[in-house]
């Protein structure tokens, strides 16, 4: 969402405002399967699971 204003007070002097918001949001799940290290046995393999979440919110307001 952005809003702005733009506001002429006289010849000389304007009044110009500008609001600005944003999100952005991530869920992100991941799998891997490797061998074990170690292992003589190449058949046997490490499962590992892990999630990300992450959530970005912006505001910005200027004045000029």
């Amino acid at each position: 969402m952005m809003v702005r204003i733009d506001h002429k007070l006289d010849d000389q002097f304007r009044i110009r405002a500008a609001y600005a918001q944003s999100s952005y949001s991530v869920d992100n799940t991941q799998t891997t399967a490797n061998a074990i290290r170690g292992s003589q046995e190449y058949h046997i393999r490490q499962r590992v699971m892990s999630r990300s979440l992450r959530e970005i919110k912006t505001v910005r307001f200027s004045l000029i």
